[in-house]
């Protein structure tokens, strides 16, 4: 979930980033930490990896208000609001992610995984400067497809940061290599939603 995040937000973020702001974290922690609850609790039902994702958002409903009063005060009324559909978003693609991860891991356990913090900073990193791409080309009046597809491949000191740390946290290569398709769908998916949003402006 924490890798969907990460990229909607780093994408998101023209001012001072949200990941930043403590009264967000604090209640995105808590929003996350009830879903992946709710979620874990169904893994063993018949529902597919999208039921149990949105089953789970709606299991948790004063947690994601706090968390859209912190967007809202952090971010204006206008852009919190594309910044919570963003959010939840990348929670409910997130959720899915963790629901069939988790229960990929119950077939076949992985090794167990190091501290994550390396990932975090290097999927942020590789965010921020397919952003700082996709910034630099949108005046250029290209199609949205070129300017993603180019982002995602301007930034190959990043992606190799990125996959390492994913390496380092999964403990083999199949796993970070599975993880970095994962991703790369992500920012595509991410990028093309703040590309449109963009034009908009």
């Amino acid at each position: 979930m924490i890798l969907a995040v990460l990229f909607a937000l780093a994408l998101q973020a023209d001012g001072p980033p949200l990941l930043r702001d403590p009264a967000f974290l604090a209640a995105h922690e808590a929003w996350a930490a009830c879903t992946d609850r709710a979620a874990d609790a169904e893994l063993a039902s018949a529902g597919s990896a999208e039921e149990i994702a949105a089953a789970a958002l709606a299991a948790c409903p004063d947690e994601q208000a706090a968390t859209r009063r912190a967007v809202l005060a952090f971010d204006g009324e206008t852009r919190g609001a594309e910044d919570m559909a963003v959010l939840l978003d990348a929670n409910r693609e997130g959720l899915a992610d963790r629901v069939r991860e988790l229960r990929r891991r119950a077939a076949a356990p992985p090794a167990a995984a190091p501290p994550d913090q390396d990932f975090h900073a290097a999927t942020t990193a590789l965010a921020q400067c397919q952003k700082d791409h996709v910034d630099a080309a949108l005046p250029g009046g290209g199609r949205d497809r070129e300017i993603v597809d180019a982002a995602l491949r301007a930034c190959p000191t990043e992606e190799a940061a990125l996959r390492a740390a994913m390496v380092r946290m999964l403990g083999d290569e199949r796993s970070a290599d599975r993880m970095m398709t994962e991703a790369r769908t992500i920012a595509r998916e991410s990028m093309q939603r703040y590309v449109r949003a963009q034009r908009r402006r």
